[in-house]
């Protein structure tokens, strides 16, 4: 039998980092506690669709109420919301003293997610859940999410404010928001991908984040052309306009 210590840390390591697109998906939350309403909140943030059913909520939900992308059924889940549905949370957090959400019902609702292939995840519940819901600093379009397998919620915490006001600078942002607009551009006059990673690479230790901090926009861009024109004809491409 594998020790606790072995057995968190094979569970952390069977954990696939990704970030899901959710926009205008419908994800189902159930329960209406403090956990619950969060969670809908950061759902609406990423422009999903949310579908909140629980008899009860607390009262900090009428901030949500008025949200184009909600809608509340105010009784327990039924199969067709998790069949519908492209995301599944769920929590038995007490409401106001009350707790019209039990633990039964969130082992109800991973028999169902499984029934119906859908992601599921009870907040709390690590024990229960297909995915577990990491620590999340942002600064668009840098998003970095920060797992403990759920040993220490925390530590993760922790780190991700200490990530987002050291690493996630306005500098970093800027430089990935730059590279966006030519990305496809770049793709197309160095396509292969291992020389196009080098070329990025190259932009970062020469010091083209710099530059572009201390510079406009448009001297950014002509000294970006020069980059890619210099780093074609270093790799032996073809003569190409490059603007």
């Amino acid at each position: 039998m594998s020790s606790p210590k072995q057995t968190e840390a094979g569970r952390a390591e069977g954990f696939l980092p990704i970030f899901l697109d959710v926009r205008d998906r419908l994800c189902l939350v159930v329960g209406g506690g403090p956990m619950a309403l969060q969670k809908i909140r950061d759902l609406l943030d990423c422009k999903a669709r949310v579908h909140l059913v629980a008899p009860a909520a607390a009262r900090c939900i009428e901030d949500i109420e008025s949200h184009p992308g909600f809608r509340w059924s105010k009784r327990l889940p039924c199969e067709k919301d998790v069949s519908e549905s492209y995301l599944v949370f769920a929590s038995d957090e007490p409401v106001e003293g009350e707790q019209p959400v039990h633990y039964r019902h969130l082992e109800e609702l991973r028999e169902m997610a499984d029934r119906h292939g859908r992601l599921y995840n009870a907040l709390d519940h690590r024990e229960l859940c297909h995915f577990t819901n990491p620590s999340v600093a942002r600064n668009a379009p840098l998003v970095v999410a920060i797992s403990t397998g759920g040993s220490s919620p925390v530590l993760g915490q922790f780190l991700r404010d200490r990530i987002r006001s050291e690493i996630l600078t306005d500098t970093h942002a800027s430089f990935a928001r730059f590279l966006g607009q030519y990305r496809k551009r770049i793709r197309s006059l160095i396509p292969d991908y291992g020389k196009r990673r080098e070329f990025y690479q190259s932009l970062i230790d020469t010091g083209f984040i710099a530059f572009l901090r201390d510079t406009n926009e448009e001297e950014a861009l002509s000294e970006l052309i020069r980059r890619v024109a210099e780093y074609r004809k270093e790799k032996g491409y073809e003569e190409e306009a490059v603007r």
